[in-house]
């Protein structure tokens, strides 16, 4: 069984020497650098690479989608890598290079994962405290592009419309679209992804800086959901760590903060608190 896991960049790396690790570029079109020769391009076959400016990183997910030739795909979401174990394991990570070594998930860790009837493997779900998923992709982008997008869900693929609400009004996600999974579920997951961005771009979207990147990945939480909730997905969540940011960055920058889930609780409540003292509620 062939695995491929696509370790998106924008600028050459230290590329892990697993062979199911495949550096690639996410936008070769656009960038002007010259990167190894075993680099895979998404610029190649199939592409929408020049379009990387609203897509970003989907510009990649694309190109795999569309050429990868492979029983098991994934993506690594610029250098972040999944990892093996449990909380120590992820802190140490975070502030060890030569622990993170240690514990990056293998192609074997893959199999034996697969092999206890797993399907899928995601990343921990990272907690907001004052925005829902909605209300973070407003601050950033059009009201009106969520708008657009509900009522093609609810026109063309109606059965998705209670998980897109569920995610949209949720604090919780799968970070970066990491994700690991056989082809042919991850063949269908871009069909229906790309399906909406096509109708998007009908109504004249995709011409804002990120603009479907971000959307992607709150579009990537509401299949993954989906399907699981109907039982096709069978998901084990592992941690990651991003090799760009090490514990201290992360400290400085929340956006990638996985809490456990025993302060969830404590957090809700004190949001709740908090939204109240404004008169948010």
């Amino acid at each position: 069984m062939k695995k491929e896991i696509f370790v998106l960049t924008i600028k050459p790396f230290e590329c892990p020497e697993d062979p199911m690790y495949v550096p690639m570029v996410a936008g070769a079109a656009v960038f002007d650098t010259k990167y190894p020769e075993n680099y895979v391009l998404d610029n190649t076959g199939d592409n929408i690479s020049e379009k990387n400016r609203p897509y970003s990183e989907f510009t990649a997910t694309y190109w795999i989608w569309k050429n990868a030739q492979c029983d098991t795909v994934g993506i690594n979401h610029y250098r972040r890598y999944f990892i093996r174990g449990g909380w120590m394991a992820y802190f140490l990570s975070l502030a060890s290079g030569k622990f993170f070594q240690k514990k990056r998930l293998r192609g074997i860790d893959v199999d034996r994962i697969f092999s206890k009837g797993i399907n899928c493997i995601l990343p921990k779900k990272q907690f907001r405290l004052f925005h829902t998923m909605q209300e973070e992709f407003e601050i950033y982008h059009s009201k009106t592009l969520l708008e657009d997008t509900e009522a093609i869900i609810r026109e063309t693929q109606p059965q998705y419309l209670k998980t897109y609400r569920q995610v949209m009004d949720g604090y919780e996600n799968y970070l970066k679209c990491n994700c690991i999974l056989p082809k042919y579920l991850y063949d269908k997951y871009c069909e229906w992804m790309f399906g909406i961005f096509s109708e998007l771009e009908k109504k004249g979207y995709g011409k804002t800086f990120r603009e479907f990147a971000f959307l992607g990945e709150r579009l990537m939480n509401v299949w993954f959901e989906f399907h699981k909730s109907v039982g096709v997905i069978k998901a084990k969540e592992l941690f990651y760590v991003n090799t760009d940011y090490r514990l201290k960055n992360i400290l400085k920058n929340d956006t990638e903060v996985i809490l456990p889930k025993c302060m969830k609780g404590p957090l809700k409540l004190y949001r709740k608190i908090l939204k109240k003292a404004k008169g948010i509620e």
